[in-house]
């Protein structure tokens, strides 16, 4: 992981995906839990969890830690 790479970004290229939109895609559906199951929650900031649950899920919520982020991001997924 880069610092300047973000969560979304990251997400793309350790699923194989050649844009960040192709996440929202059911291809890359299983790769991408098993991504986020993978990550560190404190390798990225909290806005960079929400930020990723409102752009794949649509969902916006007020997270309070990154262990939130990516819990509320796997059940919404």
């Amino acid at each position: 992981m880069s610092r300047e790479e973000g969560l979304l970004e990251f997400l793309a290229h350790q699923v194989g995906a050649g844009y960040i939109s192709d996440l929202r895609k059911d291809d890359f559906h299983s790769e991408l839990i098993s991504c986020i199951e993978s990550v560190k929650s404190t390798a990225y900031p909290i806005n960079e969890w929400v930020d990723v649950l409102d752009y794949l899920t649509g969902i916006k919520r007020i997270i309070e830690s990154p262990e939130e982020g990516k819990k509320a991001l796997l059940e919404a997924l």
